[in-house]
């Protein structure tokens, strides 16, 4: 009959194939961590190896040498665990120190030499004797003041590791929370084993440690074969989570909150870790738009004022479903197009706009004026338009310079523009020349407009390089008393006959033309 000695060694040998095995895969992945994890396979595979030939013999010198050779792995475990956790959880920052690296080694490199050296002092064991537990010898070690030393470090290596595994659990989802479920557990079994030993109750005064590294080698295959712990595809779709621009918000089907990137608290200042688990409406409470949108799987805009600054974003929601379609939540993202909306408001500036004064440009001044005719036609209502010209701008460019003659311009188009009223369409017709279309106007009310900005322009003074300027402006108003049919060309075509005739009769005055059949038979009061 096989004795049991010779069975548990055979299964620590079989634990030690077996993370031996697991440490040749990791190698095959190129990942920042697959290197550690590989260490850890290579420490528990000689852990597991030392612990069966320690069970294996009974002499009492061969066990103790056994046992030496276990530290060779098992000191070292707790630190690479806690080195592979800070690189699957992405916070390098500590490793990137060098003082750090070395400096979590030294408790390990010190207890081994302390180990090894352990006949002359006593520090990590003070005694190593037989022990039969009915069933076999075993191998019985009082434990020394370093001992107490090293379980301290490797509990916090364990803690800390946990604290991370368990931290990244809760903010992600998918593979990786399940990945990090699994290293949360696997970093347990070992420690609460090592506990065992260090109070003398671990039954049938084994040491169950390396019985709990291979049950955490087990649930490391589990990762390995069923969510990919190795590959780069599930981290990839993490890191892009959690460094994209894009603000995105996972819901599930009642549309409450279960996960969000860092852009997405950026975005709204509101989100924070409390915000998981409450609903949606609760993050845009004051915007029931919003909220309708989600609701409705439609793509709107929204802006909000973010650092003292106008922004502007498109939110857009998509499904979450399984391979059956079954919808189990829902993605939300929002994406900044501030810039493109402030490149579209340039864009259509620079088309609508002049550049130099900043009223309608000829292009847009027809565009809109064509379709408030189009309107007027409609309504049989009335329509007059000014003709306005400026009086010899030509000798204030040849005298002061085209720079002096553009603050002229720009001068007048601001008197323009305070004294027409809203609905009124001013436009830059071409060089000094300005129109203004008025809607719904008969000819006596637009004749006391052309009057009142005549006079404006008149008493306006011009301050340019130490000089004051002056300039007037002729004018030539046409209308027509209820619009039927006639196009714009008619009306400028008009317009400029009868600001010819202010030009001809001295300038600085205002003439009309107009055709007697198209008004009422007493267009002035």
């Amino acid at each position: 009959m096989i004795k049991l000695n010779v069975l548990l060694s055979a299964f620590m040998f079989a634990s030690s194939i077996l993370t031996l095995f697991l440490a040749l895969i990791s190698l095959r992945w190129k990942t920042s961590y697959t290197k550690t994890l590989a260490f850890i396979c290579f420490a528990v595979s000689l852990y597991s190896f030392g612990y069966g030939m320690e069970l294996f013999n009974t002499d009492l010198k061969a066990m103790i040498f056994w046992n030496m050779v276990q530290h060779l792995g098992a000191l070292f475990i707790p630190t690479l665990w806690l080195i592979l956790a800070l690189q699957y959880t992405a916070q390098t920052t500590l490793l990137k120190s060098l003082a750090f690296r070395l400096g979590i080694f030294i408790i390990p490199a010190l207890t081994l030499i302390i180990c090894f050296t352990n006949s002359f002092h006593q520090l990590y064991y003070t005694d190593q004797t037989y022990l039969y537990n009915s069933f076999f010898p075993v191998l019985h070690l009082e434990k020394g003041p370093w001992y107490i030393v090293q379980f301290i470090f490797l509990s916090i290596c364990v803690m800390s590791a946990s604290i991370l595994y368990l931290a990244q659990y809760k903010k992600t989802a998918g593979p990786v929370r399940h990945v990090c479920l699994v290293m949360f557990f696997a970093s347990f079994l070992p420690w609460l084993t090592a506990i065992m030993n260090l109070l003398n109750v671990s039954p049938y005064y084994f040491n169950w440690v390396p019985f709990a590294a291979t049950i955490s080698s087990i649930l490391f295959l589990l990762a390995l074969f069923q969510w990919h712990l190795l590959e780069l595809k599930p981290l990839a779709k993490e890191k892009v989570f959690e460094c994209t621009s894009d603000a995105i918000i996972i819901l599930n089907n009642a549309f409450k909150i279960i996960d969000f990137n860092p852009s997405a608290s950026k975005v709204l200042p509101s989100l924070t870790s409390d915000s998981l688990g409450k609903h949606i409406e609760k993050i845009f409470k004051e915007k029931t738009s919003i909220t309708r949108s989600i609701f409705n799987g439609k793509k709107i805009v929204f802006n909000t004022v973010l650092d003292n600054c106008r922004c502007f974003f498109s939110i857009s929601t998509s499904s979450i479903q399984t391979d059956k379609h079954k919808v189990i939540g829902w993605i939300i993202t929002i994406t900044d197009i501030t810039r493109y909306v402030e490149m579209m408001s340039k864009l259509n500036r620079l088309a609508t706009k002049d550049d130099l004064t900043g009223i309608n440009n000829r292009r847009y001044f027809i565009e809109r004026s064509t379709t408030e005719l189009e309107r007027l036609n409609r309504s049989k209502g009335s329509l007059s338009l000014i003709m306005l010209d400026l009086d010899f701008f030509k000798e204030i460019n040849d005298r002061y310079g085209h720079q002096a003659g553009d603050v002229v311009l720009q001068a007048v188009a601001k008197v323009c523009q305070k004294n027409v009223r809203s609905f009124d369409i001013l436009g830059r017709f071409g060089g000094e020349e300005f129109t203004i279309l008025l809607p719904d106007t008969f000819l006596h009310d637009a004749l006391k407009i052309a009057e009142r900005l005549r006079g404006k322009i008149e008493a306006l003074t011009v301050h340019y390089d130490n000089h004051k300027l002056k300039v007037t402006a002729s004018m030539g108003i046409t209308g027509i008393a209820s619009v039927n049919e006639e196009d714009l060309n008619y009306l400028i075509k008009e317009a400029d006959l009868a600001l010819y005739l202010a030009k001809q009769e001295g300038r600085n005055c205002i003439r009309i033309k107009y055709n007697q059949d198209r008004h009422t038979p007493n267009p002035f009061p």
